[in-house]
């Protein structure tokens, strides 16, 4: 199974192979064995030959997979297509929603966990869209920063752990110790 999404190409490529093929239904004819033919009175598949699904339960889903393939392989394309269609009308406005929160976000003194929580769910959906640089970054890396520093002055209020007050102080200004 292909990790990676398909390109344009690649779906093109699917759909002249799919265009190609004898349309579908196939049908199996049993006066020849296990040979499938695009309908009854239609030319023979081409390229298919001799099936040998074996009996049972696995064989009969196998012979309608088979049967079934050439119509389902146009209307997974067509599904591809549609979605990807959907997909680029929904990026640009998720992008312009990202930066009018990132600035909002960046601005005020305290958005709020809900204000900060839907800017970090929509960067994380908008990433990889091509888009002008916001403000998504910086809001979230201030406010990250601020609960370090909240968490160090807790810290430091209860006498704990200095190296790990004086690590929380580095991470909060952006200042991250080299590992040993």
């Amino acid at each position: 199974m292909t990790t990676n999404p398909l390109t344009d190409q690649q779906l093109t490529v699917i759909e002249a192979r799919a265009g190609a093929a004898t349309p579908g239904p196939w049908e199996e004819h049993d006066d020849y064995g296990p040979h499938f033919y695009a309908y009854l009175r239609g030319s023979y598949l081409r390229g298919v030959g001799t099936l040998n699904f074996g009996d049972g339960e696995d064989a009969e889903a196998d012979r309608e997979f088979v049967k079934h393939a050439r119509e389902d392989v146009d209307a997974l394309l067509a599904e591809v297509r549609r979605l990807r269609a959907r997909v680029t009308e929904l990026e640009g406005p998720a992008v312009e929603a990202r930066a009018a929160l990132a600035a909002l976000c960046y601005d005020l003194e305290d958005p709020g966990t809900a204000a900060l929580g839907a800017l970090y769910l929509i960067s994380q959906a908008t990433t990889g869209v091509e888009a002008t640089r916001d403000d998504a970054v910086q809001a979230l890396a201030q406010h990250d920063a601020e609960v370090l520093r909240k968490a160090a002055q807790v810290l430091e209020e209860t006498d704990r752990d200095d190296d790990a007050v004086n690590l929380l102080y580095l991470l909060a200004d952006g200042k991250v110790p080299a590992t040993p």
